[in-house]
């Protein structure tokens, strides 16, 4: 009697997930599947019949899934296995300054802006969305800071950088040309005395005067000279 013996492969295959069945990277960055490995009751080797299926962009954020699949040589199937993906964009973009940090203006004299430029490494050039704040007043001498900032589409704050503007008064005033008078001995003569301190809003100039006659005298309350006696000619510097 002859039996016939029949072996069969109904058994699958088995797919364990290698590292953590749940992920999450930065946007923008690489990602690097860590894999899995296939063990199987009559196989030895199935890597070279694991099919992988994935639809990962990191440059969008979102939740993916990688489906890792196998069946041996007798057709059996292995249960999918899934890892999530998840991919976020927590990061800000880089502002960068345009221009010098330090920037020295003349009392009375122009600001002018630089601005700065902003790039995220999702949303790309953000420069144009670049928030300043601060102001600089010119007609007064101080040190002023503007500050830069920029918000991607996730509203993701960069790094604010600031630029400081320093307003200095290295020019004297100019006093307003006193025209040659003649006067009457004995009688009053007002000169009024005025100055330009290079559009300085915050000035408080102090006369002087030297050359004046004798009896002469300078009214600081009313930026003028009085004089009381003396006949002559004179020069008057202020």
């Amino acid at each position: 009697m002859v039996r016939n013996v029949i072996v069969e492969d109904n058994i699958a295959p088995i797919i364990t997930i290698k590292g953590a069945a749940s992920v999450t990277i930065e946007a923008g960055t690489d990602y690097d599947d860590p894999g899995v490995s296939v063990t199987d009751n009559m196989d030895k080797n199935l890597e070279g019949r694991l099919f992988k299926e994935s639809n990962i962009n990191t440059r969008i954020p979102g939740t993916y899934q990688v489906k890792y699949m196998v069946q041996d040589k007798s057709g059996n199937k292995a249960t999918t296995v899934l890892r999530t993906v998840t991919v976020v964009d927590t990061t800000g973009p880089v502002t960068s300054l345009l221009g010098d940090a330090i920037v020295t203006v003349e009392a009375g004299g122009a600001y002018v802006e630089k601005g700065a430029e902003a790039f995220d490494s999702i949303d790309g050039d953000l420069s144009t969305v670049v928030k300043i704040s601060g102001e600089v007043d010119t007609g007064k001498v101080g040190t002023y800071e503007i500050s830069y900032v920029a918000y991607d589409s996730q509203d993701n704050a960069g790094q604010a950088v600031s630029r400081l503007v320093k307003v200095v008064d290295t020019t004297p005033p100019l006093v307003k040309r006193i025209e040659s008078l003649d006067v009457l001995e004995g009688k009053e003569l007002q000169i009024t005395v005025s100055a330009n301190d290079n559009g300085r809003t915050d000035s408080q100039l102090t006369y002087a005067v030297s050359g004046a006659p004798l009896g002469l005298t300078i009214d600081r309350c009313h930026n003028s000279v009085d004089p009381k006696r003396g006949t002559g000619t004179w020069i008057i510097l202020v």
